[in-house]
């Protein structure tokens, strides 16, 4: 059976990528009005991301499995959610990125 608060956290860590992604590069690209300058600062935001989804994934993988396992099912339980867990953390960082690299073609296409 899944964990209800896991399922609630993958999406709403997905949903937090992509909203801090606009968020981000919006405020940097409107104070600062250049735009590679607004794109290098919005990588910046992939740090303070990795570690909201890091707090996130593990609310993924909080609930324990019950019932007896042999050491080799331990072993396949933990690699699988920490493989899980890694790529919950690279999806939200690469959707955070997609967002801010179409903002960046946006506001260039829109310059033009």
């Amino acid at each position: 059976m899944g964990n209800p608060l896991g399922i609630i956290c993958f999406f709403l860590g997905w949903i937090a990528s992509i909203v801090s992604g606009f968020f981000v590069h919006k405020f940097l690209y409107h104070h600062l009005k250049k735009n590679w300058l607004a794109f290098l600062l919005s990588l910046l935001g992939m740090i303070p991301l990795g570690f909201l989804l890091s707090i996130l994934g593990k609310l993924l993988i909080l609930k324990t499995i019950s019932g007896p396992s042999d050491l080799g099912g331990a072993l396949a339980i933990g690699i699988g959610m920490a493989l899980f867990y890694i790529f919950f953390i690279i999806i939200g960082l690469a959707l955070y990125l997609i967002t801010v690299i179409i903002l960046t073609i946006y506001h260039w296409v829109k310059k033009k």
